[in-house]
């Protein structure tokens, strides 16, 4: 088991909707960057909302989320669960990616309405880690 591991889980908006060249573009830039510095994750997709996972040594975790919520390719970056972990849920990626629609999303295990732009993020706080049953929905299928 790793020692000082630590998660940040996050949703935000993109500036505008990202097509499939820019994706590629922002993924090999994170997988580059996380391999660097040993952190892992899983990144969502879908008609504009950002969901991430990120997960590793807390100083590269920090390091990494605050540079990415410094990125005006989004705003309203809003952390959904933070927390020290015993084991990554996401080890084997530096980066893993789902894009998907919202009508497809609904069909995943732990799907919730905060994919849709009326969500008030206030309503995870009696279930923060529904974010991350999703994510873990989409690496489990991803295999």
């Amino acid at each position: 088991m790793e020692s000082n591991l630590y998660q940040i889980v996050y949703t935000s908006s993109s500036s505008e909707l990202i097509g499939n060249s820019e994706l590629e573009k922002i993924l090999a830039s994170a997988r580059k960057n996380n391999a660097r510095k040993a952190v892992t994750g899983m990144l969502l997709y879908s008609e504009g909302v950002f969901m991430q996972v990120l997960e590793g040594p807390r100083e590269a975790v920090r390091e990494i989320y605050n540079v990415i919520s410094g990125d005006d390719r989004h705003y309203g970056v809003i952390v959904l669960l933070e927390s020290n972990i015993d084991s990554r849920n996401f080890s084997q990626w530096a980066m893993g990616f789902k894009q998907s629609s919202k009508s497809s999303l609904a069909e995943e295990e732990g799907y919730s309405a905060f994919l849709n732009a009326d969500f008030d993020p206030s309503d995870l706080a009696s279930n923060p880690s529904t974010a991350l049953k999703l994510l873990l929905s989409f690496r489990k299928n991803m295999a």
